[in-house]
């Protein structure tokens, strides 16, 4: 019985076994590549630091942030539960790239963008949220700040923009690699087929 067993085991060719252990290779990269990918469109943390007495932390949806729509969320932890802060309300600003206090090299001065951290407009409840405008591509500069803060409790961190895609170009390449498994194992299939004999064989 136990030889029996172990039968169909050895009528597999070393062939058939780089094969095989081929498609667990590719199958194993695209479950973790597609999840690579959906991590992008939920967002990521770009900063965390100290503003005031609040610790805040700052995710961007979608990431890398692009021209044009983009969703900022904060969470301003209390210090002394280590909680988000429900009745915290802040504000951020944003200047855009090339933008400084004088007037730049076309005679024009960027005003930088004034942003209400509203829970109202977060995706997460419990949290600030803010839709912004990313217009040009280039490295933004960020302040936020609290209320009752002196102009020292300032988080100050950067935002590199880079220029608009379409969302089914990400999409595609997260799906390439189940798709090329996908191809990879019906030709194997197909091969283990023609090599199998017909029973009308003798």
């Amino acid at each position: 019985m136990i030889a029996r067993r172990w039968i169909p085991i050895c009528l597999f060719q070393r062939r058939d076994v780089a094969q095989f252990g081929f498609l667990i290779w590719v199958s194993v990269a695209a479950l973790l590549a597609v999840p690579q990918q959906s991590r992008a469109d939920l967002g990521a943390v770009v900063a965390e630091g100290a503003a005031g007495a609040q610790f805040v932390r700052v995710r961007i949806e979608p990431f890398p942030p692009r021209e044009g729509r983009a969703f900022l969320t904060v969470s301003a932890q209390n210090p002394n539960t280590g909680r988000p802060d429900p009745e915290a309300t802040g504000s951020l600003t944003l200047s855009k790239p090339h933008s400084t206090n004088a007037h730049s090299q076309h005679g024009l001065h960027h005003a930088p963008l004034q942003i209400t951290l509203d829970p109202s407009q977060s995706r997460h409840p419990g949290l600030l949220g803010a839709v912004v405008d990313l217009t040009e591509t280039g490295t933004w500069s960020a302040e936020l700040r609290f209320p009752g803060g002196s102009a020292l409790d300032v988080l100050r961190f950067q935002l590199d923009v880079g220029s608009r895609q379409d969302p089914w170009i990400e999409y595609a390449r997260a799906f390439s690699i189940p798709a090329f498994g996908t191809v990879i194992f019906f030709w194997h299939q197909r091969r283990v087929l023609r090599r199998k004999p017909s029973p009308r064989d003798p």
